[in-house]
């Protein structure tokens, strides 16, 4: 695949501010990235920071980066340090990419931490504190800042009375951690087994294997026409 410039990417992201990252502002664990020669040792640098144990919870997707990712370029992202992961679409003339936040933007642990799996819990603190495409908000994981309740995003804080009046997860307990869309929540929730999640719309409540389903999530990207 010929070079991609970096407006060309900055482009496959049209709802993120992507700018060049400054040499001094370069997180401490990605000064190998920067230093790499070429983006193939750009790609191994990176591949090597996802922990193991993520990575087998999430297998298709391991599969296409150990395949299909044809550079890492570091950027600031919407001002935040960031890792653009730039992978090769099934069609010749189309890449995807996806945009990896460095871990010091966690912050805080958000609400029911202790209903993420380990892996996961691993990956967003040390990886990645969010990992996103598209619009900056579906097709992978949120940045744990703005992971927040159903009935938060709906205005309702205290609950949306709809939804709980019918279904068996309170809004108040359904955390937000990924999306496919406006319309489609993956829920982390107290009130289902560790390393399941909740699979939410405006009508239903399914629970699935979350990394399965996160999995999922993300091999959707490829699908998209844009």
């Amino acid at each position: 695949m010929p070079d991609i410039d970096d407006a060309a990417l900055a482009a496959t992201l049209p709802f993120s501010s992507i700018g060049a990252l400054p040499g001094d502002a370069v997180p401490v664990a990605w000064t190998a990235i920067a230093a790499a020669d070429g983006p193939t040792e750009r790609v191994a640098v990176a591949r090597r920071a996802w922990p193991a144990g993520w990575l087998e919870q999430i297998p298709q997707f391991a599969e296409v980066l150990n395949t299909r990712l044809v550079d890492v370029r570091l950027v600031s992202a919407n001002d935040v340090p960031a890792l653009m992961y730039v992978i090769d679409h099934s069609r010749a003339d189309r890449v995807v990419t996806w945009l990896g936040y460095e871990p010091a933007a966690f912050g805080e642990p958000p609400q029911f931490w202790n209903s993420f799996p380990e892996p996961l819990q691993d990956f967003l603190r040390h990886t990645h504190a969010g990992f996103v495409s598209h619009d900056n908000y579906s097709f992978g994981l949120f940045r744990p800042s703005e992971m927040v309740t159903m009935a938060e995003t709906a205005g309702s804080p205290d609950g949306i009375d709809f939804w709980d009046e019918i279904q068996p997860y309170p809004s108040t307990r359904l955390l937000q951690i990924a999306a496919n869309g406006p319309g489609t929540m993956y829920c982390v929730c107290p009130d289902v087994p560790v390393g399941e999640l909740v699979l939410a719309d405006e009508a239903e409540a399914e629970v699935l294997e979350l990394g399965p389903a996160l999995d999922d999530l993300m091999m959707a990207r490829f699908s998209l026409t844009s």
